[in-house]
C-alpha cells in the first residue's frame, strides 16, 4: 500500500509540473496576441500613456471599422484567401501523386531522391527570389495569382511530398490490392481507397500549405507589384509607411488576419493531430 501511495503521489506531482509548464508556455504564446487585441481596442492616447494597461479603460471599436474604409483591406483579405486556397489545392494534387508513386513503386535511388527532397528544404527560399523573378517575368505571369502560386509551390510541394510519403507508407498495401482484385485500377484504388484512409495526413499537409502561404510576405511583396493584388501581410506592412504607422489600424488588421488561421486550426485540430501521429509511425 505504501508503494501504491508513493506511486500515486509521484504521478500527481508529475502532472502538476506538466500542467504548470503547459500553462507557462500557453501564457508565453498568448501574451502577444492578448496585447495585440488590447491595443486594437484602445484610443491613440491610451496606447502611449504610462503606466501601460492591459485592459482598456474604454473599448473602442472604431479601428475595426476604419480599416475597411481607409485602406483596401477587403482586397488584401480576398487575395490572401485566393492565393492560400489556390496554392493548397494545386500542391495537394501534385504532392499526393508524387508521394503515392514514391511509396508504392520501388525504383533505384528512391531513398536518395527522398533525401534530396528533404535537403532542398534546408536552403532558404530567399535564394530563389532572383531566378524565380526572371522566370516569372519571362512567362508574363508577374503580378498574377498563377505566378505567385508557382513561387509558393517551390517550397511547399517538396515538404508536402516528403510528409505524405510517410503517411502512405503507413497504409497497408493489402487495401489497394484487394480493390484491384475486384477490378479497380491503380489510380482508382488510390483515389477511392488510399486517399480517404490518408485523410488525416492530407489535412495536416494542407494546413501546413495554407498557413505557409497565408503568412508569406517577401514573395508577395516582390511579385505582386500592384496595390490591388497585395496579400494581407503586404497590405498591413504598408501601414507603417503610407499611413504614418497608425497602430490602431495595424493591430486591428493583425487580429483580423489571425482569425482565419485560428479557425483552420480549431476545426482541423483533430485531423491535424491524427495526421501528425500517423506520419510519425512507419511499419
Amino acid at each position: 500500500m505504501q508503494y501504491i501511495s508513493s506511486k500515486k503521489l509521484f504521478i500527481f506531482r508529475r502532472n502538476i509540473i506538466t500542467y504548470f509548464l503547459v500553462l507557462v508556455a500557453l501564457l508565453f504564446m498568448l501574451t502577444p496576441i492578448i496585447w495585440l487585441l488590447s491595443t486594437s481596442l484602445k484610443t491613440r492616447s491610451e496606447m502611449f500613456s504610462l503606466p501601460l494597461t492591459l485592459i482598456p479603460k474604454k473599448l473602442i471599436w472604431s479601428n475595426y471599422i476604419k480599416i475597411w474604409n481607409e485602406i483596401p483591406f477587403f482586397s488584401y483579405l480576398k487575395n490572401s484567401i485566393i492565393m492560400s486556397m489556390y496554392t493548397t489545392i494545386v500542391a495537394l494534387n501534385i504532392s499526393s501523386l508524387a508521394s503515392y508513386s514514391l511509396s508504392r513503386f520501388k525504383f533505384r535511388y528512391r531513398g536518395v531522391f527522398l533525401k534530396f527532397i528533404l535537403i532542398a528544404q534546408l536552403f532558404p527560399s530567399l535564394l530563389l527570389i532572383i531566378p524565380m523573378f526572371i522566370y516569372i517575368k519571362k512567362m508574363g505571369l508577374l503580378g498574377s495569382y498563377t505566378g505567385l502560386m508557382i513561387c509558393y509551390l517551390t517550397f511547399v510541394v517538396p515538404f508536402s511530398t516528403w510528409s505524405l510519403t510517410n503517411f502512405f507508407d503507413s497504409i497497408p498495401k493489402d487495401l489497394e490490392e484487394s480493390a484491384m482484385i475486384d477490378g479497380c485500377s491503380q489510380l482508382g484504388a488510390m483515389f477511392h481507397i488510399i486517399l480517404p484512409v490518408a485523410l488525416p495526413g492530407i489535412i495536416a499537409v494542407s494546413t501546413y500549405c495554407f498557413l505557409t502561404c497565408w503568412n508569406e510576405f517577401i514573395y508577395a511583396m516582390i511579385f505582386m507589384q500592384s496595390q490591388t493584388s497585395w496579400t494581407l501581410p503586404v497590405g498591413l506592412a504598408a501601414l507603417s509607411g503610407q499611413f504614418a504607422l497608425d497602430w490602431g489600424l495595424l493591430t486591428a488588421g493583425g487580429i483580423i488576419a489571425l482569425i482565419p488561421a485560428i479557425f483552420v486550426m480549431l476545426f482541423l485540430q483533430r485531423y491535424l493531430i491524427g495526421g501528425i501521429l500517423a506520419g510519425a509511425i512507419k511499419g
